[in-house]
Order: C-alpha cells, then sequence, then structure tokens
C-alpha cells in the first residue's frame, strides 16, 4: 500500500498550563470513549481553546527549527520545503541554512519567500478536533481507490503506531476488515478508521490527509499530541 508516514502548534505564552489542560481534557474524552456509550461528539461541545501568543513560522528560522517548533505538523510542513525545491529536510543544512537563505539560494525573491512563508502559517492554523480521528474527503477518495484496487471495497482503515525512527514512534496505516473487540471506531467521510484502545489517547485530534505532487505522494498526519519529531518529519514522541 503506497502511504506514507506523516504528522499542532502549541507554543504559547503560557505552554505549562496550556498542555496540562490539554492532557487532563484529551484523558478524559479517552475515559468517556472507553467506558460508555455516550457519543464523543457529545463529550465536549466546544473542544477549541483560545490561546494569545501562538508561534508563527518566520524567515529567519531554520528548517530544523521549524519542525522543532511544530512537531504536531512535522509531516505537512517537510512536504511544503521540500516542494519549494528545499531538500535539505533531513540534512545538516537544516540546522544551519534559514529559510529565507535557502530560498535565496534557489533563486526566489523576497515577495516569493513572504508568501511561502504564509502559506506555512495558513496550515499551522488549521484546527483539529481534539475528540475524533478524522480522515480528509481527498484522502477517503485516494484510499477508497486503493481497495477497490486491492479487491476490499468496504474495508476502513487501521490507524496504529510502531516504535521505529529516531524519535520513538511513526504511524502505520493498514486495511481493516473489521475492528477487533480492542478497538474504538471513528467514521469520517464515510470511511470507518479503527485505533487500537491501548493508544487512543495518543491519536485523538489527528486527521489524515493525502496530498499528490511533483515532489512526492502520499497519506500525511497532523497529531496536536506530538511533542517532538526527527529531522526530516518522519518519526515522532509525545
Amino acid at each position: 500500500m503506497p502511504y506514507q508516514k506523516r504528522v499542532r502548534a502549541d507554543l504559547v505564552l503560557r505552554p505549562a498550563f496550556s498542555n496540562k489542560f490539554n492532557d487532563l481534557k484529551r484523558s478524559l474524552i479517552t475515559l468517556e470513549l472507553l467506558n460508555s456509550s455516550i457519543s464523543y461528539k457529545d463529550i465536549f461541545m466546544d473542544t477549541e481553546q483560545t490561546v494569545a501568543g501562538t508561534k508563527r513560522v518566520s524567515r529567519d528560522m531554520t528548517i530544523q527549527e521549524i519542525l522543532n517548533l511544530f512537531p504536531d505538523k512535522a509531516q505537512r510542513l517537510a512536504y511544503e520545503i521540500t516542494k519549494v525545491g528545499l531538500h535539505c529536510v533531513g540534512c545538516h543544512a537544516a540546522d544551519s541554512e534559514t529559510l529565507e537563505a535557502g530560498m535565496y539560494t534557489h533563486g526566489k525573491s523576497d515577495e516569493e519567500i513572504d508568501r511561502f512563508v504564509n502559506v506555512l502559517n495558513k496550515l499551522l492554523d488549521e484546527k483539529s478536533d481534539a475528540t475524533t480521528v478524522a480522515m480528509t474527503a481527498r484522502a477517503v477518495k485516494k484510499y477508497t481507490e486503493i481497495l477497490e484496487s486491492e479487491g476490499k471495497a468496504g474495508w476502513g482503515v487501521r490507524l496504529d503506531e510502531e516504535l521505529a525512527g529516531c524519535s520513538g514512534f511513526e504511524y502505520v496505516l493498514d486495511y481493516s476488515e473489521k475492528p477487533s473487540a480492542d478497538d474504538v471506531i471513528f467514521e469520517s467521510n464515510g470511511m470507518q478508521i479503527h485505533v487500537r484502545k491501548a493508544i487512543l489517547s495518543h491519536m485523538l485530534g489527528i486527521e489524515i490527509d493525502y496530498i499528490d505532487g511533483l515532489h512526492g505522494s502520499g497519506f500525511k498526519i497532523s497529531n496536536p499530541n506530538v511533542k517532538s519529531s526527527c529531522g526530516c518529519g518522519s518519526s515522532h514522541n509525545y
């Protein structure tokens, strides 16, 4: 199955309070999902926390700094950075060369640099629902095509993770004909997503997307629970 593993800008003026609040909220949601029949949509009517002072991407940041500051979006950030021609994601230059310097090297103008910084910040502004696991419409469309080509029409997708990479964990997407007794079932855009109860607290808020382009295609995952990621954005930790 041709998937790529992927990945919250939770750096605020009061990060300690924010992280504890979100961890508590996520734990309560997990307990409700595991121990009752209440719909996850009914647990919290308002799951967004508005905190001033959110960190933003700027042109004077290095690529490594960007991925370290926003590990929850590392897979999509790495994809966008590579797409504009900066192939130093994951190499030694990512630690020393700023986004601005790298784009100047590739002949980009100040206007193009500013426009790209806006693209990255717009990506960071995308909100996730901390009560569920979601899949975008285009990801569902692509996965459905894969299922049909494999003779598995009607199957769901299994979201899991395994110990791998330099940061600790990598995501695993796999076919799932039916959920097991130890699964929590989510439905998004008509697709069932099966997640093991044991890892649910780390999975709530995830969005699975699919990106298709000249500089790489595959499923990309955003996870608001991730606290760190590797230099190439493929592995993560909590």
